[in-house]
């Protein structure tokens, strides 16, 4: 009789949450699903689907309570002569001027294209920073006052802008290796992480001779001793000028196109490695310690589409929240969005608070309102309220877009 009697009181339990809403659900779901809905670590509630590119009238896709303004919208009269594709995003130190790469792959077009802009929040005025350069795509902040921006083609370099409220102050940093630039890390002491976007692109990190000054250096490259994840080590690069075919001479890992790079509050590197989904390679967010005697890499989260509920694919940027959330945006294109009818999303990545290695949890936090674009330059601002987003369209003089998103609670 106690054994019925208990199992009529679970019936009885069960019946009365599917009567009130409650969702009957695994301990292993019970985060995402606590208060209607809203992840406890986020403060929100996910978006659950992407934009589709059959509904007519897409607009962005938020959380509830979230609003997306656009600062710079080039469809508008006043702002039509804006630079074209912009991509990464930094705001200056007193958090007045957006400072925004431009990627243009053709050379004879880059060559008539501002290569990183400036943008007054204050004012609305727009000045040109620099020109000339290929493919514009990095953009990080010194700490000695500086921008590092990144050319994405194999012969690109990096290049130091000395004064960014000046225009083409700006000098080659060779030292730092030619290939496809995209992620650069700056660490307070002076050395640069920087990422080959390459299909087996090597992660690399310059170390100065002296602080602020990326003159001279040595240029290294991570080598992992078993695959591509593990207990690794820095092989020195003799020629930074042919650092792509001297790494790989030298067994440096290679990965399936590794993008931007973020520092994460926990004093590790958070590296989008791309992939691409013709190949089924739907790429990972990659994490780096480096603050041993032998550096260690390891997988933090896993893009795969269509397998589990996430349906993550291709990360691409990266930037933290002040609770340490990743942001993720993702850009698979062309015939991919085709084939599955999705606009391209921004994505969240929690904490590995359990010590697993692994985020704890992975969700969609927006959707954007074209499936023939992509997000770009996330960038949150020192209060952590405000995102800064790009939506770049892929082809030079389409409509390119700057949000500023809010509804964020710390």
């Amino acid at each position: 009789m106690i054994k019925q009697s208990g199992y009529i009181k679970t019936i009885m339990f069960l019946v009365l949450m599917l009567i009130v809403g409650i969702p009957i659900i695994s301990s292993a779901d019970e985060r995402e699903h606590r208060r209607g809905g809203v992840v406890d670590d986020l403060g929100f509630r996910p978006v659950e689907e992407s934009n589709r590119c059959d509904q007519p009238m897409l607009r962005l896709k938020l959380p509830k309570g979230f609003k997306a303004e656009a600062i710079i919208d080039t469809t508008r009269p006043e702002q039509a002569g804006f630079a074209t594709q912009a991509d990464m995003n930094v705001l200056d130190p007193s958090e007045r001027y957006l400072f925004q790469t431009h990627e243009i792959f053709d050379a004879a077009l880059a060559a008539t294209v501002p290569s990183v802009t400036r943008f007054d929040l204050h004012t609305g005025k727009y000045d040109v920073v620099a020109t000339g350069f290929v493919a514009t795509d990095g953009l990080k902040a010194t700490p000695w006052g500086t921008l590092l921006v990144g050319e994405e083609y194999p012969g690109g370099g990096v290049w130091e802008i000395l004064n960014p409220y000046a225009t083409d102050v700006k000098i080659r940093r060779d030292g730092l290796g030619t290939f496809a630039h995209e992620g650069i890390v700056v660490l307070n002491n002076g050395v640069v992480y920087l990422a080959d976007e390459d299909r087996a692109g090597a992660i690399y990190k310059f170390i100065p001779n002296t602080y602020g000054d990326l003159g001279s250096g040595s240029l290294y490259a991570l080598k992992v001793k078993s695959g591509d994840t593990g207990v690794g080590e820095w092989v020195l690069i003799t020629d930074p000028n042919n650092a792509r075919a001297e790494a790989k001479s030298k067994g440096a890992t290679g990965y399936y196109r590794p993008e931007d790079m973020e520092l994460g509050p926990d004093n590790l590197i958070y590296i989008a490695v791309t992939g691409s989904a013709s190949d089924k390679n739907y790429g990972r967010i990659m994490r780096l310690d480096d603050n041993g005697s032998k550096p260690v890499i390891q997988v933090f989260a896993n893009g795969y589409y269509n397998e589990g509920k996430y349906e993550f694919t291709m990360p691409d940027n990266l930037v933290f929240d002040k609770k340490g959330n990743l942001y993720i945006t993702e850009d698979p294109s062309g015939s991919f969005v085709t084939a599955t009818n999705r606009a391209n999303d921004v994505w969240v990545a929690l904490p590995d608070n359990d010590g697993d290695g692994m985020s704890d949890g992975l969700y969609r936090f927006l959707s954007i309102e074209s499936c023939g674009a992509e997000p770009s330059g996330i960038l949150f601002d020192s209060t952590g309220k405000k995102l800064y987003m790009n939506i770049l369209s892929g082809e030079p003089f389409e409509r390119n877009a700057t949000y500023v998103i809010t509804g964020f609670h710390n």
